[in-house]
């Protein structure tokens, strides 16, 4: 996360991809990777990233407001 507050949301994507390897299910560092891949104008993904966060964990409020916003960019 360190990664994503200093900017370099590029950098923080591949660490989190690399903790997601290890850790598959788990909401917050999708919910970290997914804040990146918006950085990133990425929107697609990371409404992808983000309706798994939702699954994993319903009903979270900040997943839910940040995925209407990406879906938003992204056009949907």
């Amino acid at each position: 996360r360190a990664l994503l507050e200093a900017g370099r949301a590029a950098a923080a994507v591949a660490d989190f991809d690399a903790a997601l390897d290890q850790t598959p299910d788990a909401a917050g560092t999708r919910l970290n990777r997914a804040l990146a891949l918006l950085k990133l104008a990425r929107y697609p993904e990371a409404v992808a990233e983000l309706d798994r966060v939702v699954e994993l964990w319903p009903g979270h409020t900040r997943a839910l407001f940040v995925r209407a916003e990406a879906k938003a960019k992204a056009g949907d």
